[in-house]
């Protein structure tokens, strides 16, 4: 049930019906209803102020379609070969973990099934400042949580299989490591990195955030609409946040709903931190979408902008 001095998107449709036709009077149920598709129809094609210019018609598709079928809001450009992609934090990691196995020609995991500790403080020599890590020398792979994200990735991908507590590259994950290391050529890997991500991994893995917060992978395109809208010069990144969460209002309704404990601001405050966590600080981080990089750790840098990549890879309408 609608709770008192919070309208939901149905009250708001009626109200502003019933503004349009006043004391109009209807002779039949048919003719009102007519009356309302029509109304309905307009309103769906009319851009929202909060949806920052896209139409309801548009944000319920964006929601329900992979990133690469919305040709009337963008296109996703990664076809054409461009240096820029080999440079980008995921493709650097991605070439770095698909190497390492590939010299030892399988690795063996650990007990809890992750890259062996020696492999992982090479990596974390090899990539210097690139990945986080909680700790000056890494003891597992866990410690580096960017790297742990990125050898998952690779496996949803197809590019690393384990069997029989061993991690190898998969002929896929050869044929990707060749073209970067041999022919400098990263556009396909970056696509199809890029891709999975958006569309298959689950960002809220070995995060911790409720469940709620998921919402915005559901709305990733949105997202990077936010950036091209709003992030075009430099601006903070928790005003960014909260584009997301006026767009989307329903979220923190649904969390404050399902956890009694938590207000609908408290709510509201932690989907904005899990968008800049999650969203900024891992998705545009690591395929380099926002600048500048950070020197001292991206948790740091406050105000961001968005990169070359990102207008070279997003071809907005």
């Amino acid at each position: 049930m609608e709770a008192a001095g919070t309208p939901n998107s149905a009250t708001d449709f009626l109200n502003e019906f019933k503004t349009l036709v006043g004391d109009r009077p209807f002779d039949s149920m048919a003719e009102l209803q007519t009356a309302l598709d029509g109304f309905g129809e307009e309103q769906n094609k009319t851009p929202v102020l909060d949806f920052l210019g896209l139409t309801p018609e548009q944000m319920f598709r964006l929601r329900r379609h992979p990133l690469a079928e919305m040709p009337d809001v963008v296109d996703v450009q990664t076809g054409i070969e461009d240096q820029r992609f080999i440079h980008a934090p995921i493709v650097v990691t991605a070439i770095a973990v698909l190497g390492a196995i590939a010299e030892e020609g399988r690795l063996k995991t650990t007990a809890t099934g992750n890259l062996p500790q020696r492999t992982v403080r090479e990596l974390h020599q090899q990539l210097g400042g690139l990945m986080f890590c909680e700790r000056k020398v890494p003891g597992s792979e866990t410690h580096m949580p960017d790297l742990f994200f990125t050898r998952n990735l690779l496996m949803l991908c197809g590019l690393v299989e384990e069997e029989g507590k061993y991690f190898y590259l998969t002929t896929l994950g050869v044929e990707f490591l060749d073209s970067c290391v041999t022919q400098g050529a990263a556009s396909r890997l970056y696509r199809h990195l890029f891709l999975n991500c958006v569309d298959r991994f689950n960002w809220l893995f070995d995060t911790g955030y409720e469940d709620e917060c998921g919402d915005m992978q559901h709305a990733a395109l949105f997202c990077f609409y936010i950036l091209h809208k709003k992030a075009r010069s430099n601006i903070d990144r928790m005003k960014l946040a909260a584009h997301f969460t006026r767009a989307f209002p329903s979220v923190a309704d649904t969390m404050s709903h399902r956890i009694p404990q938590i207000t609908h601001d408290l709510a509201t405050s932690v989907i904005e931190q899990a968008f800049d966590d999650l969203f900024i600080g891992r998705i545009c981080y690591y395929f380099g979408f926002l600048t500048p990089k950070p020197a001292s750790g991206w948790a740091r840098v406050r105000d961001v902008r968005t990169s070359e990549l990102f207008d070279a890879v997003f071809h907005w309408k």
